[in-house]
């Protein structure tokens, strides 16, 4: 393809004849990087049972925050780090809408995210457990934080028999 892109270029004369003569691209262009493959759930049998179980595993866990958490998790789809440090201050429970800012997103951009009924009602059970802290996912074990950590969610899953290991 790009050979036939300068040739197109060399007939139009906006490149010279002798620029990249014989050069084909794949020669040019480094090995392309082993994939990566990360744990993933890909049938939707399985992700139900995943979600069966989380919903099971809150009432047991003896972190009642990191339930929660993880209850939460796929209903907003963030990365650990932002769920598990999020703040009181970010919930508009009135218009239902969740706004992330940017200095707390990895690609430093603000994320606004719709609240579901679902989301609602665990955001109000969390209440329960953050005794008037700013963070959600109070932890009183966590001196450096102040909320559960990311690990914490990992650690869970890893409970309930899935590998969170890449």
């Amino acid at each position: 393809m790009i050979v036939m892109i300068f040739d197109w270029a060399r007939l139009q004369g906006i490149v010279r004849d002798d620029y990249f003569p014989d050069a084909h691209l794949p020669e040019l262009l480094p090995d392309e990087p082993p994939a990566e493959h990360r744990p993933a759930i890909t049938d939707p049998g399985d992700l139900g049972l995943l979600l069966r179980r989380i919903h099971g595993w809150f009432p047991r866990c003896q972190v009642p925050q990191s339930g929660l958490a993880l209850r939460l998790a796929p209903y907003v789809a963030l990365r650990p780090e932002e769920l598990t440090g999020a703040l009181w201050e970010e919930i508009n429970i009135g218009k239902a809408i969740w706004t992330i800012p940017a200095a707390r997103m990895k690609m430093k951009k603000p994320l606004l995210i719709p609240l579901s009924r679902q989301v609602i009602e665990i955001l109000n059970l969390s209440k329960e457990f953050s005794k008037n802290s700013k963070f959600i996912f109070f932890s009183k074990r966590s001196k450096k934080y102040g909320h559960i950590s990311k690990n914490t969610l990992l650690k869970a899953l890893q409970k309930l028999g899935y590998n969170t290991i890449y």
